[in-house]
C-alpha cells in the first residue's frame, strides 16, 4: 500500500486547520530552505479539502499529509478520504472531457477553477516545482518529471495530490 511509504500524519475536517503543524513537521523532514514554496501549495490543497468536504458533523473527512526529501527534491503528499478531485470536476463540467482536460486553465468551461491550483500548475510551468500528481478514483494525471514515479496509479477513495519541489529552488 502507497500510504506505508509514508508517515502520514492524520487529521479530519472537524479539527481547525493546523498550517504551523505542517510547516514544522516540513522543516523536521528537511524542507526548510524552501517554506515558503512549500507552504504556498499544501496550504490551498489543505484548504481544498475543507472546503470541498460535505458539511455538517457526521460528514467530516479524514486527509493525510507527509513530506519527505526525495534525492535534490522535497515530496509533499496530501490525501483525504472525501469524493475525488476529478468526481467533483466532472459533476461540474462535464463527464466527457478528459481528465488532463479538466486540469487545464485553456478550456473555457473551466473558467472558475481554483486558484491553488492555478498557482501550482504555473510553478510547474515555471519549474519551481518539478513534479506534480492528482489522483482520484477516475484516474491519475502526472505532470512533470519523474520524481514521483512511485506513487501508484489509482487510489479507491478520495483525492491524492503529491508535488516535488527541487530543493535547491530560492523560495521568494
Amino acid at each position: 500500500m502507497w500510504r506505508e511509504q509514508y508517515e502520514f500524519i492524520v487529521r479530519n475536517t472537524a479539527e481547525p486547520i493546523d498550517m504551523q503543524a505542517f510547516c514544522e513537521h516540513a522543516c523536521e523532514k528537511g524542507g526548510e530552505s524552501i517554506l515558503k514554496t512549500i507552504y504556498a501549495h499544501a496550504s490551498e490543497i489543505i484548504s481544498n479539502v475543507y472546503q470541498h468536504a460535505p458539511s455538517g458533523e457526521k460528514h467530516t473527512v479524514k486527509w493525510f499529509y507527509d513530506c519527505r526529501a526525495v534525492g535534490n527534491e522535497f515530496q509533499v503528499a496530501v490525501e483525504d478520504d472525501g469524493v475525488g478531485i476529478f468526481e467533483s470536476l466532472m459533476k461540474s463540467y462535464g463527464s466527457e472531457l478528459p481528465l488532463e482536460t479538466l486540469l487545464q486553465p485553456s478550456n473555457a468551461r473551466l473558467t472558475h477553477r481554483g486558484m491553488g491550483l492555478s498557482a501550482l500548475l504555473r510553478d510547474l510551468d515555471l519549474k519551481k516545482v518539478s513534479s506534480v500528481i492528482f489522483q482520484s478514483p477516475s484516474g491519475t494525471v502526472k505532470m512533470g518529471g519523474a520524481a514521483s514515479d512511485s506513487v501508484p496509479h489509482s487510489i479507491a477513495q478520495g483525492t491524492r495530490v503529491v508535488f516535488t519541489v527541487p530543493l535547491w529552488i530560492r523560495s521568494i
